[in-house]
């Protein structure tokens, strides 16, 4: 009978073990998930900017010489690439990969604002115009661009493209000659988890 009892025990033991162990289990995943694991998957592509910069009061002007507060676009995402008025190859190559991740979030893409900041006089050629239709073309002095954007360690501001949230906070640089495929990635992240903009 004691014998009986010491198993009976050992078994209720042996359950309450059990039990306590299934319990704490998603407990003790749960932190060494939040300590140790990070998935490369939730990665940024871009680099976040912070603390984030909201946009300034900037003099600028359309090509036709009219005031234009970029401010204005409060309210959309702000896709921008700064660079000068000659725009070669890489300029060029912004502009389109700017285009095309737009154009790639569908439905969505009227959210969204492309926005290339010339950053001296020199004349636009027709031709590159051609290309973006919808495309906001603004003149701004360098020293200002190169005061509000931050430029990449080594680098000038003419690399790298950048994105402002609808509350009007430069918040995401991508760099030069990027992937359009993670960026994209990036923009629907956004897209997908903002109530605004």
């Amino acid at each position: 009978m004691v014998h009986i009892q010491t198993e009976q025990k050992k078994s209720s033991r042996l359950t309450l073990w059990l039990i306590l162990a299934i319990c704490a289990a998603p407990i003790v995943a749960a932190l060494v998930a939040y300590f140790f694991w990070q998935p490369q998957s939730r990665n940024n592509y871009g680099s976040l900017i912070a603390p984030q910069r909201p946009l300034p009061a900037l003099a600028t002007t359309t090509l036709d010489g009219q005031a234009f507060d970029l401010r204005s676009l409060r309210g959309k995402w702000i896709m921008l690439s700064a660079d000068t008025g000659a725009c070669d190859a890489n300029c060029q190559q912004k502009l389109y990969a700017l285009r095309q991740v737009r154009a790639s979030t569908g439905d969505k893409q009227t959210r969204i604002e492309r926005v290339w900041l010339v950053l001296d006089d020199q004349t636009v050629a027709p031709e590159v115009l051609a290309e973006h239709p919808g495309l906001r073309v603004i003149r701004v002095a360098a020293a200002q661009a190169q005061a509000f954007l931050p430029a990449p360690a080594s680098g000038s501001i003419q690399g790298p493209m950048y994105l402002i949230d609808p509350l009007g906070n430069l918040m995401l640089q991508w760099p030069a000659q990027a992937d359009m495929k993670r960026m994209r990635k990036d923009l629907g992240r956004l897209l997908w988890a903002s109530r605004i903009g």
